[in-house]
C-alpha cells in the first residue's frame, strides 16, 4: 500500500533537474577549467538561445508588414523564406538548451549550434551581397558565439 507504481509528475521534474545539475558539474577526473568552461558555455547558449527566441520568433510569428518595417533588409525577401528562416531560428534556440536539459540526445545542441552558425553565416553573405555592411557585425558575433558552443560542446566541455 504505501509502494507508488508509477512515477509522481514531481519525480520526472525532480529527475530532469538532477540530471541537469549533473550536466554542468565538472566531469570526474577533469580538472577546475572544465567548470568553468562549462558554465561560459552555458552562459552563451542562454544568451544565443535568448536572441533567437526573440527574432525568430518575431520572423515565425509577427505580421510581415511589421517584421518588415523592423527589420528594413527583409523588405524584399519573400514571405516564406522570412517564415523559414523564423522558425529555422526558433529550432536553433530550442536546440541549444532543451537537449542538454532533458539529457535527450545532448548531440542536437552541437547540431543546433552548427545550424545557427549556418544561418548566420548565411546572413551575412546575403547582407554583403546587398552591401549592407552594418548589419554583417551583428551576424559575425552571432557566428562566433554559435562557433564557440560548437567547440566547447564539441571538444571543450563536451556533453
Amino acid at each position: 500500500m504505501g509502494e507508488q507504481l508509477h512515477p509522481t509528475p514531481y519525480a520526472e521534474v525532480n529527475a530532469v533537474l538532477h540530471d541537469f545539475l549533473a550536466s554542468i558539474q565538472t566531469v570526474p577526473g577533469h580538472e577546475r577549467g572544465n567548470k568553468q568552461m562549462n558554465m561560459a558555455l552555458w552562459a552563451v547558449q542562454g544568451l544565443l538561445a535568448l536572441v533567437f527566441l526573440l527574432v525568430g520568433g518575431m520572423k515565425a510569428f509577427l505580421p510581415l508588414t511589421t517584421v518588415k518595417k523592423t527589420m528594413r533588409s527583409l523588405h524584399d525577401v519573400p514571405a516564406a523564406l522570412v517564415r523559414c528562416i523564423g522558425v529555422s531560428e526558433l529550432l536553433g534556440a530550442i536546440g541549444l538548451i532543451v537537449p542538454t536539459v532533458t539529457g535527450i540526445q545532448p548531440w542536437l545542441t552541437v547540431a543546433a549550434a552548427v545550424g545557427l552558425v549556418v544561418v548566420m553565416t548565411s546572413a551575412a553573405v546575403f547582407h554583403a551581397s546587398r552591401r549592407e555592411f552594418p548589419n554583417i557585425g551583428t551576424n559575425v558575433v552571432l557566428v562566433l558565439l554559435a562557433a564557440f558552443v560548437v567547440l566547447g560542446r564539441w571538444k571543450l566541455a563536451p556533453l
